[in-house]
């Protein structure tokens, strides 16, 4: 092995080592953050060549005939290289740090007189990626990664989303059109960190072909001829955060894209696209049914607007200057249809035997080969996986969507399904009634079949009912029949909808009590999916009168808010040392802390002491972490938006994509101070993992991922980047949607709970709104709400906010919401046949406002409730704003 040397100056420091970088840093950064794995190194190097008839593989840079130069210096740069060789070929690296940029340029020379094929060419990258229990992460690297031919560019940001970032891209007329992680493709999903790219893929691109893999970028090799030579380059720089890192990355020649609503859109939307480029770019679609219409041009930036009539993956290639890049979208049907083809597909999918012990279950589906699956028939499943046909979070996400549909859009059928589910699956089965030693206590895995008739009568038996993350589904499942009950008095349910209060409330509170008790594990130290329904729950007690029971409750999420605010140090920790699964928690007990906090600013001296100043910090640390899991600068469909466990190569969409969106969502709504970047990341969030559900028309054959009319309506679990890989439930897959659901109906309960029509006056696009469509009209805008619910509107201006929450009816189809001038005045229309419901309005820096209808007045900053009368409500702004203490 050779001698280490520095290639570093006032602002960035690099150390290579036989032509490998082993690591990297800024020179400003205090946090002191290493990017690169130092065993992997950046810049391993393998080919597959062809000469005389012959395939060889080859790792140059491990060759024992390399020969360094060392590093030299010419004026202010400092260069250093290297070359190996062998009988066929030759292969130098070269590095020159100048200024903020490191460039390495790769160079092989045919050494003979005769052609040689060069097939595969590829750089692996290793960043900084060590995870490990009782470890706060924070300081850890995540790789993401976009592949899209001279677009294509890896950026390396602190999971805690601090900066710098590190960004490596192809250099010159450089391209990545390739990718795989050869050397980790069957580690856990949270150790992956190692990922090649390819220049040329000639062999690996056609190999993944034969086995079924379809890519995106045709393969391509090049011929040596002889004494010829070819080369590629990379540059490496630090920027500032991620908008430095977009506008750099634009001045070297990138093209750089905003896309409203993401990237995943339904059809009933236009898409609003933001090119940021060095002269005017050609785009065009890889189908003839999308509409692209430039908007106008305004320096640098050129925007247009997309309208897409098919169904599935669509391919807009950006050209400018002999340079491609590539934006992948996906393009669904409307929100409310896949709501209505999910929960039809799950009803009707549920197990309906009288003489099986898991009567009332919601059955898993295999998309592929329509195979239903039970604990009688696991399929493709095995081992300890089986867990996932019936219990855990696979199987308790089916029933926790399906309830929270009924809150919005109730379907008697559905509802009835649902008590089935809880009459014959979960009371007495799954769950411990009242009559037993824990009541309310929820049996885990492999099912509570097997665990209830299991000889240890111990917590690996008879007593497992200790698993945390089990209680929130349930809870969530009890509420929201309670919900359903109360809003909608045309729908039957057997059992009064208070009953389904308090079992929540006893399901939420078995939470905190039978885990502890039985194994020592406490559910105030980890962040669980689905439990933000617990002040919902303790707020519907105390609006049923049952104020000790809400007070109770309230105290246990009082002091879980208290601990994450105060005392948490890694919010990563919960199944895995590196997990994505609790941003949606963290967020809510984030704003749970801050309301805490602000009792203690009052001195009252009978709540929490939770301190202003940390409750702050811990919302906005969150929130950074949020964002530096999930994809921000890739414009394409399975990564925009999607959260990343490691690097962005594996399972991505996952059911935290859209539960970590509502997150966003939320923050940019009511605590961001400048809302609108993070607006566009949490939407294009909100929408991401809808490209999972499987639906469509008789012209699309019902399906993108799985044609075929009795694959309406299914659902994949997680995508798969890679072109030939694994998912998380070991079934291969060549890139893609899986043929399991698995956990995705846990995202789209986030997809329904953050669905909101949004006009937001943009600093980038102008007006625009998001769930709905927008035209301007004479006086101001009229929107028609499409965000599948109709359940919310927000209005983010550059001076005020409006937000209006409806309960118990839903915004009209069209003609939803007239917003006249700057808020002057805004209508707000109802579907008839539910207007009597109750709406909930707040403004922030906009002022009073006084209902046209009633005469009431609405105070700013301060909640209002009220009815809607005749199956409108108009708001009129009465005058000059307030400003909030």
């Amino acid at each position: 092995m050779g001698k280490q040397y520095d290639l570093a100056n006032g602002i960035c420091r690099f150390q290579v080592k036989d032509g490998i970088l082993y690591s990297a840093g800024a020179v400003r950064d205090g946090r002191r953050t290493e990017y690169i794995n130092e065993k992997q190194g950046f810049g391993k190097l393998g080919l597959t060549y062809v000469a005389d008839g012959k395939r060889t593989a080859w790792k140059p840079l491990s060759s024992g005939t390399l020969k360094e130069e060392g590093v030299k210096r010419r004026g202010r740069d400092l260069y250093y290289r290297c070359c190996t060789e062998n009988e066929c070929l030759s292969v130098s690296v070269d590095y020159c740090l100048r200024g903020n940029t490191l460039h390495q340029e790769l160079t092989v020379e045919n050494r003979t007189e005769f052609p040689i094929e060069l097939e595969d060419f590829g750089i692996t990258f290793a960043c900084h990626t060590d995870f490990g229990w009782g470890k706060d992460a924070s300081g850890e690297v995540i790789g993401h990664y976009f592949i899209a031919e001279h677009g294509s560019h890896a950026t390396y940001y602190r999971c805690d989303g601090n900066g710098p970032v590190l960004t490596v891209l192809p250099a010159k007329d450089s391209r990545w059109i390739y990718y795989d992680c050869p050397e980790h493709a069957h580690r856990q999903v949270q150790e992956k960190d190692t990922v090649t790219v390819y220049p040329l893929n000639g062999f690996a691109g056609r190999t993944a072909e034969e086995k079924g893999a379809r890519l995106r970028i045709p393969c391509s090799g090049y011929t040596l001829m002889g004494k010829e030579r070819w080369k590629t380059a990379c540059d490496f720089f630090f920027a500032r955060d991620y908008a430095d890192c977009g506008r750099q990355l634009a001045e070297r020649g990138q093209v750089q894209a905003e896309s409203i609503p993401g990237y995943t859109v339904p059809r009933d939307l236009s898409v609003s696209l933001c090119l940021s480029c060095m002269q005017e770019p050609e785009v065009t679609a890889d189908c003839g049914d999308v509409n692209i219409r430039l908007l106008r041009r305004e320096e640098g930036r050129y925007f247009y607007t997309l309208d897409f009539s098919g169904l599935g993956e669509r391919d807009i290639c950006i050209s400018c200057k002999g340079r491609r890049t590539h934006l992948y979208y996906f393009i669904t049907e409307p929100i409310r249809t896949l709501l209505e083809k999910r929960a039809s597909f799950l009803t009707s999918h549920q197990v309906r035997e009288a003489d099986k012990w898991y009567r009332g279950l919601f059955a898993e589906w295999n998309n592929e080969t329509g195979v239903e699956l039970t604990p009688d028939n696991y399929d493709r499943i095995r081992g300890w996986r089986i867990y996932e046909v019936s219990c855990d979070d696979p199987g308790l996400s089916k029933p926790a969507f399906l309830s929270s549909k009924q809150t919005v859009a109730p379907v008697q059928e559905q509802v009835d399904a649902l008590e089935d589910y809880i009459r014959y699956f979960v009371w007495g089965g799954l769950q411990q009634t009242e009559e037993e030693p824990y009541p309310y206590g929820i049996y885990g895995i492999p099912d509570w079949h097997t665990l209830r008739n299991s000889p240890d009568p111990g917590n690996k038996g008879r007593t497992h009912l200790w698993r945390i993350y089990d209680y929130p589904h349930i809870a969530l499942l009890y509420y929201n029949m309670y919900e359903t009950a109360r809003l909608y008095p045309h729908i039957t349910t057997r059992l009064p909808g208070k009953t389904y209060l308090l079992r929540a409330y006893r399901t939420a509170l078995a939470m905190f009590q039978v885990p502890e008790e039985l194994d020592g594990w406490s559910a105030y130290k980890t962040g669980l999916y689905n439990e933000l329904v617990i002040p919902r729950i303790a707020k519907a007690l105390d609006r049923e009168g049952c104020t000790f029971e809400a007070g109770r409750l309230a105290g246990h999420w009082e002091r879980k808010a208290a601990w994450f605010a105060q005392e948490c140090r890694d919010i990563f920790g919960s199944e895995y040392p590196f997990d994505t699964t609790g941003f949606e928690s963290t967020h809510i007990l984030a704003k749970e802390a801050l309301r805490l906090a602000s009792f203690e600013r009052s001195g009252d001296p009978f709540r929490k002491e939770i301190s202003y100043e940390k409750a702050a910090a811990f919302m906005e640390n969150q929130i950074a972490c949020n964002v530096a899991c999930r994809g921000l600068l890739e414009p394409a469909y399975f990564w925009y938006g999607s959260d990343y466990r490691g690097n962005n190569m594996h399972y991505t969409l996952s059911y935290m994509s859209q539960m970590g969106g509502w997150a966003l969502l939320d923050y940019a709504c009511y605590h961001a101070q400048d809302p609108f970047g993070i607006l566009r990341l949490a939407y294009g969030s909100l929408l991401s993992s809808w490209a999972l559900l499987n639906s469509g028309d008789e012209e699309s054959n019902y399906g993108w991922w799985f044609p075929g009319k009795e694959n309406d309506g299914c659902a994949c679990g997680g995508f798969e980047p890679l072109y030939g890989h694994k998912t998380w439930l070991e079934q291969p897959c060549m890139g893609g949607a899986w043929y399991y659901s698995c956990e995705i109906d846990l995202g789209f309960c986030g997809g329904i709970r953050g669905a909101a029509a949004v006009l937001a006056e943009d600093p980038l696009f102008g007006m625009t709104a998001y769930g709905a469509a927008l035209t301007k009209q004479k006086d101001g805008y009229l929107l028609d709400c499409r965000d599948g619910v109709g359940r919310r509107f927000h209005f983010l201006g550059k001076d005020g906010k409006v937000h209006v929450e409806l309960e118990g009816l839903r915004l009209a189809d069209t003609g939803s919401i007239l917003f006249a001038g700057n808020g002057e005045r805004i209508t707000l229309r109802f579907c008839e046949e539910n207007a009597g419901g109750n709406i909930t309005i707040r403004t922030e820096a906009m002022g009073d406002y006084r209902t046209e209808e009633s005469g009431e007045t609405i105070r700013e900053y301060e909640p209002w409730t009220g009815r809607p009368g005749n199956g409108q409500l108009t708001l009129i702004r009465l005058g000059e704003t307030g400003k909030k203490e």
